[in-house]
């Protein structure tokens, strides 16, 4: 199934950002989240953590973020793969946070796992990063 930006955009609008009033200094954020999900095909078990890490920009996690409710809601959609699933969860939280730096890792209880990494073109803080000891 092929999903269109509409469709994931309205699953975006359930993410609450605020402005980040600290943007001149990097710092990291670390998230872990498990969630109940609908259908992944080729995934036969549908609890999944999520592990998100970012630096922020412009914009931070809202103190009421919605991040469950839109794990939630990304989750009732039919997906092709756990690859597209994670790929749409990646766009989503670069297009609302536009995080200068994003680390997602999407781990099924059957064991699939997932990671994923971006960075603004032109940032680096190889320092900040390589005191992120990835133990997930």
């Amino acid at each position: 199934m092929s999903h269109d930006d509409s469709r994931q955009h309205f699953h975006r609008e359930t993410i609450n950002v605020d402005r980040n009033r600290r943007s001149d200094f990097d710092y990291i954020v670390k998230r872990r989240d498990h969630v109940q999900i609908n259908a992944v095909t080729g995934v036969s078990n549908k609890l999944i953590t999520v592990f998100l890490h970012f630096v922020p920009d412009r914009h931070i996690l809202a103190p009421n973020d919605g991040l469950i409710s839109y794990y939630e809601s990304i989750g009732l959609e039919i997906w092709n793969s756990p690859e597209e699933f994670g790929q749409a969860i990646v766009d989503d939280l670069n297009n609302e946070l536009v995080p200068r730096w994003l680390r997602l890792q999407v781990r099924f209880d059957d064991g699939h796992e997932l990671i994923f990494e971006d960075r603004q073109p032109n940032w680096h803080n190889d320092g900040l990063l390589a005191q992120l000891l990835i133990k997930v």
